[in-house]
């Protein structure tokens, strides 16, 4: 009787220690599986934000070629202007030296 006894508190104790070594697996199997749904998440996160960034950059870099285009564009009409406004110096210069000439 205290044979049985003592085989029946050796197999609870047994039982205990491989409840607690499954509660540990548990425990750490439901920790790897949280940590690959977070790597999964970070990853598709980081997808996502490369994703924006590359779009961002295209934006900003279609924005510089219309600024460059705009300052070639400006450069062009004020090359324009300036031969413009030489000339009307030149013309006025000219007309100045001719009233000279005839108020001499």
């Amino acid at each position: 009787d205290r044979r049985v006894a003592e085989l029946e508190e050796s197999i609870r104790v047994v039982q205990r220690e491989q409840e607690d070594a499954f509660g540990k697996y548990d425990k750490k199997i439901d920790m790897l599986r949280v940590k690959l749904e977070l790597e999964g998440k970070m990853k598709d996160d980081v997808q996502g934000l490369k994703a924006r960034l590359e779009r961002e950059l295209e934006s900003l870099e279609e924005q510089l070629r219309q600024e460059e285009e705009r300052r070639r564009k400006f450069e062009g009409e004020n090359w324009s202007l300036r031969a413009l406004a030489d000339e009307a110096r030149r013309k006025l210069e000219d007309a100045e030296d001719t009233w000279r000439k005839k108020l001499e």
